[in-house]
């Protein structure tokens, strides 16, 4: 990052990553697609399942029936307010022989 950016808040908000307007970066779809197409061959042999007991699910609905929805904070990304509870997930590895490798995030 050059150092302009470093301790300069009012210009790190002005950074866009593939512009706009009439100088927009012209690989910019192409990009998104290709990041799409990376994740999904990533994880397609992952599966991923929501723990026993977890606080936020989708068949946990408030008194109208909508989902209750996870509370958020918003800095340069926005995430969950209590990741290190709202966030724990099975992740299984499904080998090509079908046996299963299980870590718990």
């Amino acid at each position: 990052m050059p150092e302009r950016f470093i301790n300069n808040d009012a210009v790190k908000q002005n950074i866009f990553t593939f512009s706009g307007g009439a100088r927009v970066c012209p690989s910019k779809m192409l990009a998104h697609y290709k990041t799409l197409t990376i994740l999904a061959n990533i994880v397609k042999n992952y599966d991923f399942s929501i723990l026993q007991g977890a606080l936020f699910k989708p068949d946990k609905v408030d008194e109208s029936g909508n989902p209750i929805i996870m509370p958020i904070k918003q800095n340069s990304t926005v995430g969950p307010e209590n990741f290190k509870r709202d966030c724990r997930v099975v992740i299984k590895y499904v080998f090509n022989s079908g046996l299963e490798q299980c870590q718990q995030y």
